[in-house]
């Protein structure tokens, strides 16, 4: 996810207690769920073909992450 934020200019933010990462990009917020398949673009909720994932120091997501968060 770290290299998308780069490639798109937008803010990461990672809460570790409740497991949730916001993107910003000026007004505009992503919020999403570690071990969940689905991501809030403002009011509207996208569902990915899998889940997102966290390893000690990196987030995963699904392949289709970028083609419906980032269009």
């Amino acid at each position: 996810m770290k290299d998308l934020c780069e490639r798109y200019s937008v803010q990461l933010e990672w809460d570790s207690v409740s497991q949730v990462v916001t993107l910003s990009s000026g007004e505009q917020k992503v919020r999403a769920l570690v071990g969940s398949d689905v991501v809030l673009i403002g009011p509207d909720k996208i569902t990915l073909n899998g889940t997102i994932r966290r390893t000690r120091d990196a987030i995963f997501v699904p392949q289709d992450f970028e083609a419906k968060v980032f269009k």
